[in-house]
């Protein structure tokens, strides 16, 4: 049977959300439940010598643990006790982030709901984890992790998942391109409430800069208007329980707005 551990941990923070630079004055709190004793899959190139990649990270007192590994993989011993932080990034075992209402932006739209930004998750680029076999004279060592950088963390229309964000004149920019792709999207003979639903889409976009001057550089936390079309599904996917999580208005199948705990 497993030892298992119930370990927290402390780990620092950035001074600003997505930020570089570390505060002298707070520190995230997390707690790892889970093996003690976890190994690291890695990968080893054609040419048989040991890379950085981790092909998995696995718990070898589980019953189907196999006796024999694939000849391009070595392994790596993690002791989830003394590197908690490690063994949470590459394994798991944390709960995941609450969400957080923001009161911010006009009265009339919904407050963006945000993951925890000092949730162990949000702080840190995951990928950063790993063992480097190069350090300490080529004996290897743990990786000094990095914090996560500011990536479109809400999937915002437009974007892809991993492009930066470069603050009012990104969003301004997609902007304009949701105000030309919706040009033609109003046809001369279309019902006045169609017009209408389609006009006050478009007068939203264009107040956007103005409405939400109030979030400063933090352009994460604009709820991006949604057209008629997307409204209209929403509705159709809400009613069939199916919430896309791949749509960019939703946060893990959570509308903007909404309160995920509802």
């Amino acid at each position: 049977m497993a030892t298992q551990v119930n370990k927290t941990f402390v780990f620092p923070v950035p001074t600003d959300w997505m930020g570089s630079e570390q505060s002298d004055i707070s520190v995230g709190v997390a707690t790892y439940i889970g093996p003690k004793n976890l190994v690291l899959w890695m990968e080893l190139d054609e040419n048989n010598d040991k890379t950085n990649n981790i092909l998995a990270t696995e718990d070898p007192s589980r019953s189907d643990y196999p006796d024999t590994l694939a000849a391009n993989i070595y392994t790596v011993a993690l002791d989830a006790d003394k590197y908690p932080a490690t063994a949470a990034a590459l394994y798991g075992g944390i709960a995941g982030p609450n969400f957080i209402e923001v009161v911010v932006g006009p009265s009339s739209d919904p407050n963006p709901w945000i993951r925890d930004p000092a949730h162990f998750s949000e702080v840190y680029d995951l990928e950063s984890f790993g063992w480097d076999h190069t350090l300490n004279s080529g004996a290897g060592g743990w990786k000094t992790p990095k914090f996560s950088q500011e990536r479109n963390p809400t999937n915002a229309p437009g974007v892809e998942k991993d492009e930066q964000i470069w603050g009012w004149d990104w969003v301004r920019s997609i902007r304009n391109s949701m105000l030309g792709s919706s040009d033609s999207r109003i046809p001369e003979d279309a019902p006045e409430e169609f017009k209408k639903a389609w006009k006050d889409y478009r007068t939203k976009l264009r107040n956007l800069p103005s409405d939400w001057v109030g979030v400063g550089t933090a352009t994460h936390l604009i709820v991006w208007p949604r057209d008629p079309d997307v409204v209209a599904q929403d509705a159709i996917n809400k009613a069939n329980h199916a919430l896309p999580k791949d749509d960019p208005n939703y946060h893990d199948g959570v509308l903007p707005g909404e309160d995920p705990n509802s």
